[in-house]
């Protein structure tokens, strides 16, 4: 036991031991038929004899105290405090100035945390209570040992649901459908361990570490830090952080608490399993915090406003420093004191690297380490998901042996996003980059500026002032038009490869609903589910969402527009990177196209590019036969990268199923089968000398 204001404990447990003395005495004099084979069988007289010490003494406590009555109980406790010193800074006096307890809530909570401190007091609590399994106090046997009658209305508002002890979760109530007096009291491990002098928190609360706590706070600024401090400190002692993704808000309030020097319970909800019940959670954290003496730091509070708001209300009004966490809009109905409302700013480029130095140390000295600061800007991460990167980059260095590198931190920010997304699109991991991406100079130099705009975004729009107005997003919209093949998609993944984001590309077939509103609502989860996502959003044959609008008066048609419309707006709040594709520009709509910020023209390759594209997938390193004359393939068939891809594929299976080389007869025979699946004729214009080796229907 700590030995700080141990004496509290010890004074409580001896008066404790009394009362026990005094009902043990009372049911062996009222005793049972001497001859009964059960009363003996879990604790003996002798047994209790041993337990409860000689001549009423206490063996279990350490500190002896007269017996009182129920009457007496009030005055006896303060009075103790004086006779013993309880020192100021007891876990008993903690609890008695934090919950509001008198000396008889006081009393009750050890009652009930006996069995737990000491296990000779489960065997106590089934002897008085003539039941093997009944080894705990139940609420009349609490009240009896307080010196209380069953029926003393005073006595029982102690332990009603609305007194400090149940309100407060110190004491829960168990078997509630028994009668009242039979209830069982329990009090929840932490509590206990608090009580006994230590240090352990609930491990069923979603913690933010120590580290990342203390780490974090370095990333806000002292005038923000000290003015959510003076808001705990002056105001309701009740803040809301307004929250969005890549914002300092819970580094912020850690700042304010840290401020007034007060210890600090950060609760991560957004940890928590689907099942969790979070109203328990809620419950939970306030206990915690306020029997620690601590600031609550909780959010985000987004998933109870929409699966239990009266959590909401329960944090609202608690009688403690609470700071919350969201990017919700606040509801007055909430609480009856009015919160402080402050908008969490973004975790600019400059506290960012610094952030990124302290807490990554790079060993300077590897080559890889340069530059790291400008590969991690486009990840939009708050200070705590930045700092649970760093710490999986130092365990995925530390599992190969060797330093930490750029590459591990992009990992471990990857490993940030949610899994909400995966259900709704398809995760690519994305491997190609720009050398497998065979398109013209200019394309290629348009590719790569969204690149830039969705790496510096954060500085271009917010730092330097350039966010437009309308209640438009920081995100960028770049939209993909050209022939199927012509290396849309395969941009699309190199431009995430470069970025280190991975690629989610939307499933249209579970998007797009017959059903009115319903591709609305399917839409609206993605995009949902999208924000705080270091990914790149792809949506191919876009042109299927974002078609023009029509003329049309009938209903069909006047629902078909409101769905664009309502894509239209969303798309444009969007804050995240999307790419849209599309065979048809023709077919997109003229409004949506002025929102775009990059529009890339994908055209058919020439012959120089077709020749690339040919080398590429078939390189010399191959088995090929010498004979194949790949130059006469880029000039003579006008294909995508696509079609040209699938050909090499083809050639590839066949000979691997025959002699184990590529050879040109079975090149032409692919190429007329894709030509086929094209339809597309096979002239003999196009095969040249070659048009021999192609299949007929009698081959």
């Amino acid at each position: 036991m700590d030995t700080e204001g141990g004496a509290e404990l010890e004074t409580l447990i001896a008066l404790l031991d009394q009362r026990l003395a005094v009902l043990v005495g009372e049911r062996k004099q009222a005793g049972s038929d001497p001859g009964d084979a059960f009363r003996g069988l879990y604790l003996s007289e002798e047994d209790v004899d041993r337990a409860l010490g000689a001549d009423g003494q206490s063996s279990l406590g350490w500190v002896e105290v007269e017996l009182f009555e129920f009457d007496d109980l009030v005055p006896v406790v303060p009075d103790l405090c004086e006779r013993f010193k309880w020192s100021p800074r007891g876990r008993i006096t903690a609890l008695m100035s934090r919950f509001g307890l008198s000396a008889v809530d006081c009393f009750l909570l050890v009652i009930a945390a006996a069995p737990d401190i000491t296990r000779n007091y489960e065997r106590l609590f089934a002897y008085i209570n003539d039941d093997v399994s009944h080894r705990r106090a139940s609420i009349g046997l609490a009240l009896e040992l307080c010196g209380a009658d069953d029926e003393d209305p005073l006595a029982r508002q102690y332990l009603m649901e609305e007194s400090p002890l149940l309100r407060s979760g110190l004491i829960t109530i168990e078997n509630r459908d028994a009668p009242f007096l039979h209830r069982d009291l329990r009090v929840d491990t932490d509590v206990v361990d608090f009580l006994l002098g230590g240090s352990s928190l609930d491990a069923s609360l979603p913690l933010s570490s120590e580290e990342i706590i203390s780490a974090i706070t370095t990333a806000v600024s002292a005038d923000d830090a000290d003015r959510v401090a003076a808001m705990l400190s002056r105001g309701t002692g009740l803040v809301y952080l307004i929250d969005r993704p890549g914002s300092v808000a819970r580094a912020l309030g850690a700042a304010g608490f840290a401020h007034l020097e007060m210890p600090i319970l950060s609760v991560e909800l957004d940890h928590l399993g689907a099942d969790a019940d979070l109203v328990d959670i809620v419950k939970r954290s306030l206990r915690t915090a306020r029997m620690r003496g601590a600031g609550l730091l909780i959010g985000p509070i987004d998933r109870l406003v929409m699966n239990e708001p009266g959590g909401v209300r329960l944090l609202a009004n608690a009688d403690q420093p609470v700071v919350l966490v969201g990017n919700v809009s606040w509801d007055p109905r909430w609480s009856s004191r009015p919160p402080h409302l402050f908008q969490a700013p973004i975790l600019d480029q400059l506290a960012r690297r610094q952030l990124l130095g302290e807490l990554a140390k790079f060993d300077r000295s590897d080559p890889l380490s340069d530059g790291h600061e400008e590969m991690f800007e486009q990840f939009t991460l708050r200070p705590e998901e930045l700092a649970r990167a760093v710490a999986y980059g130092r365990a995925q260095a530390a599992a190969f042996g060797r330093s930490l590198r750029p590459s591990d931190l992009i990992d471990g920010a990857r490993l940030q996003n949610s899994s909400g997304l995966e259900r709704l699109t398809r995760r690519v991991h994305p491997f190609a980059d720009w050398d497998d991406l065979v398109v013209p100079t200019a394309v290629k130099s348009r590719l790569r500026s969204i690149s830039q705009r969705a790496r510096y975004r954060h500085v271009v729009i917010d730092e330097w002032g350039m966010r437009p107005g309308g209640g438009r997003g920081a995100g960028v919209v770049a939209l993909f038009f050209g022939e199927s093949g012509t290396g849309k998609t395969l941009a699309a993944e190199v431009i995430a490869h470069e970025l280190g984001l991975d690629l989610y590309t939307v499933n249209l077939a579970t998007v797009v609903d017959k059903y009115v509103g319903e591709t609305e609502k399917n839409l609206e989860a993605i995009f949902t589910q999208a924000i705080g996502v270091n990914g790149v959003l792809f949506f191919d044959e876009a042109d299927a969402l974002f078609g023009k609008r029509s003329e049309g008066g009938d209903a069909h048609d006047r629902y078909a527009n409101i769905e664009v419309a309502y894509l239209l707006q969303r798309i444009e709040a969007f804050d995240g990177l999307a790419i849209l594709a599309t065979n048809l520009r023709a077919n997109m709509d003229s409004a949506f196209v002025r929102r775009i910020d990059v529009v890339v023209d994908f055209p058919m390759p020439n012959a120089a590019q077709r020749l690339a594209l040919w080398q590429r997938y078939l390189p010399a390193s191959f088995p090929r036969d010498d004979d194949v004359d790949l130059e006469f393939m880029a000039r003579s068939f006008r294909l995508t990268g696509g079609a040209i891809h699938n050909i090499c594929t083809t050639s590839a299976f066949d000979a691997y199923g025959g002699d184990g080389r590529i050879a040109m007869s079975s090149i032409v025979r692919a190429t007329q089968r894709e030509l086929e699946k094209l339809g597309r004729l096979c002239v003999e214009s196009e095969f040249g000398p070659y048009f021999g080796m192609i299949e007929t229907p009698t081959d």
